[in-house]
């Protein structure tokens, strides 16, 4: 049976565990977090010795785990069993662990981590699995769903967030979700709940300089202030290691996707327009509108032109032999003074 991150976490609370837990999917984060919950709240730490046991894929076969899951424990009661790196183990093994989970004892847990990826959905064990487990698929994050995910994590930390911190935590962090919770957990360390982190404590606490990192170079490229644009690329260069090139293009990207929609739909309400660009906050729109105003459905598609450029360059496709810092100047030349750039 199909079940959803936040359902297994409650129930993980609330202590109303299910026999068979079967984690899989691209996205390891929600798995380590569940697999860490489980290790830490199920059995109590004086029982772990006795009472919870820990396998990997490469080293055990369901033989082995059936004999774990038959014997007894030294004081009876519960026991937990997690085997990780699932993915190890051949399909053809994986047969054998069918009637393994048809007589599975009630008193037991098996929590099985499956990373990476998920089984092949058209074997036979592999159906199985997900219609008699409680079956998690952990699946990567969209772009728009990064702003909730930080939001939910503060939430979790007990502070607040501006919806202009959070993005800048996106802007600078990407898609790496468990560095966003470290950078989170840094944040909430000895922050009053009652104040909003700002965008100024999330580079702060990141180590970017304020003016000069990418959050502030897309900023500056929005309203077309190319003098400013030119001079904090001038600085940013130096930080390249901590903010690489294609992420800085990638990120370009997204925000002139959102831009050349909203430049077809201006006549929508900032609802209609925010709900169309799946933007986290209704109030990010303001932005939007007036880059819109000042970019040309021309200057957007140049834009697109510069980014495609320099991401195939920056992947060593038609290269010039140019270093990444020196990909990042040229980019930034073509947006001053090409075509776009030049009013």
């Amino acid at each position: 049976m199909q079940v959803e991150f936040n359902d297994i976490v409650k129930d993980f609370k609330k202590k109303d565990f299910k026999p068979i837990y079967f984690f899989c999917g691209e996205e390891n984060f929600f798995i380590d977090e569940l697999v860490h919950l489980a290790e830490t709240s199920i059995i109590p730490e004086e029982s772990k010795e006795f009472s919870q046991f820990v396998v990997y894929g490469k080293d055990v076969n369901f033989k082995d785990i059936n004999d774990i899951v038959r014997q007894q424990t030294f004081f009876g009661g519960t026991k937990l069993i997690l085997l990780k790196e699932a993915q190890e183990i051949k399909d053809k093994e994986w047969e054998n662990f069918l009637p393994i989970m048809e007589k599975f004892p009630n008193e037991n847990i098996l929590i099985i981590s499956y990373k990476n990826k998920k089984p092949d959905g058209r074997l036979a064990w592999s159906k199985k699995v997900k219609d008699k487990t409680s079956y998690f698929e952990s699946k990567e994050l969209k772009e728009f769903q990064l702003n909730k995910f930080v939001n939910d994590l503060c939430q979790a930390s007990g502070i607040k967030i501006q919806s202009e911190a959070s993005q800048a935590l996106v802007d600078l962090v990407g898609s790496n979700l468990k560095q966003l919770k470290n950078e989170i957990g840094k944040l909430a360390i000895g922050h009053d709940p009652k104040s909003p982190i700002t965008v100024e404590a999330v580079l702060d606490n990141i180590g970017v300089s304020r003016e000069f990192n990418a959050f502030e170079y897309q900023k500056a490229l929005a309203t077309k202030d190319f003098h400013k644009l030119y001079f904090i690329a001038n600085h940013l260069q130096a930080q390249l290691k901590n903010t690489p090139l294609i992420m800085i293009i990638g990120t370009l990207f997204g925000y002139f996707s959102k831009l050349w929609i909203a430049k077809y739909n201006l006549s929508k309400t900032d609802k209609e327009l925010s709900e169309l660009l799946k933007l986290p906050f209704v109030g990010l729109m303001k932005e939007y509108r007036e880059a819109a105003a000042i970019y040309t459905v021309a200057e957007i598609h140049h834009a697109f032109s510069i980014l495609k450029k320099y991401d195939l360059l920056s992947k060593g496709i038609n290269t010039t032999g140019a270093d990444e810092k020196s990909l990042f100047m040229q980019m930034t030349l073509e947006f001053v003074y090409n075509g776009n750039a030049v009013n």
